[in-house]
């Protein structure tokens, strides 16, 4: 029996096909006859991407829905879109460590403890202050440097009653971005 060598590829194909040695049911490589070496593992970084960027959109449509839900006073209805927002990011988070991928931690992390703090803006609004803290302290948790996540752990504080330690978060956002007329 002629074999073509063609890289490899057609040989498995053909024993497959012939009963050879591979047997029936031999699968094969991705990569077809043509494909030069290489260009199949560009292509899968570039799968790889769009579904990245897919993703990215996924978790972004609820986070825009949610801040314009906020910004009409649907307080509730933004809650539920930013918790919608951690989950899928939760779900993409999980599938990047079972696929065992590096990613870029600190867009990531930004985006993160963005919607940590707008979640906790939208409890505030509805008095939950447990809840509006929780997620202050998750958010500084992921950033300790935002300004931001301070200012609402020193809200919720307040509002808890704690006001030493409201004073304290106060300083500390201060502190990081001195001058600020919000703190």
């Amino acid at each position: 029996m002629y074999r073509a060598p063609v890289d490899g590829w057609m040989d498995g194909r053909m024993d497959g096909l012939m009963g050879g040695s591979n047997g029936p049911g031999t699968h094969f490589p991705s990569r077809p006859p043509c494909a030069p070496r290489g260009e199949s593992a560009a292509a899968e970084r570039e799968d790889e991407d769009a579904r990245r960027m897919k993703e990215t959109k996924t978790m972004r449509m609820p986070l825009e829905r949610g801040n314009d839900a906020f910004k009409a006073g649907k307080y509730h209805d933004a809650i539920a879109l930013y918790s919608q927002t951690l989950d899928e990011m939760n779900k993409s988070e999980m599938r990047e460590m079972n696929t065992d991928m590096t990613t870029d931690n600190s867009s990531s992390s930004s985006m993160l403890s963005r919607v940590l703090n707008n979640r906790s803006a939208a409890y505030a609004s509805v008095d939950e202050w447990e809840l509006s803290l929780r997620d202050a302290l998750r958010a500084l948790e992921v950033d300790p440097t935002s300004a931001k996540s301070w200012y609402r752990k020193g809200i919720a504080l307040m509002h808890l009653e704690e006001h030493a330690s409201s004073l304290q978060c106060f300083e500390e956002g201060l502190d990081l971005t001195p001058g600020s007329r919000k703190l």
